[in-house]
């Protein structure tokens, strides 16, 4: 379990299977807090909110939300897709909360 040091956790397998995204607002922000945030929505059974942030795999996020995101430097979730970390985090929240 990859765990950042803003107390949020998230799948060694998800976090190693991003892709990197080095620019824009993603820029050193914390890929574990983004798939925190998307697990809490997807738990909470709400629809993804869409945004305006966009990834190389074409998914959205909220700009507020990246925005948001304490910063990862120096761990192994800096420089990792926090959109896609996002979306992953979602999926899980959402397939628990059926």
């Amino acid at each position: 379990m990859a765990t950042c040091r803003h107390g949020n956790d998230a799948p060694d397998e998800t976090m190693d299977g991003l892709h990197e995204n080095q620019g824009g607002r993603q820029r050193h922000k914390c890929a574990v807090c983004a798939y925190e945030r998307g697990y809490q929505i997807g738990r909470s059974g709400a629809d993804l909110p869409g945004g305006n942030e966009e990834c190389d795999e074409r998914l959205l996020a909220p700009d507020a939300m990246i925005d948001s995101l304490p910063e990862a430097q120096g761990t192994t979730a800096r420089h990792k897709c926090c959109v896609c970390a996002y979306h992953m985090g979602f999926g899980k929240g959402h397939a628990i909360a059926g």
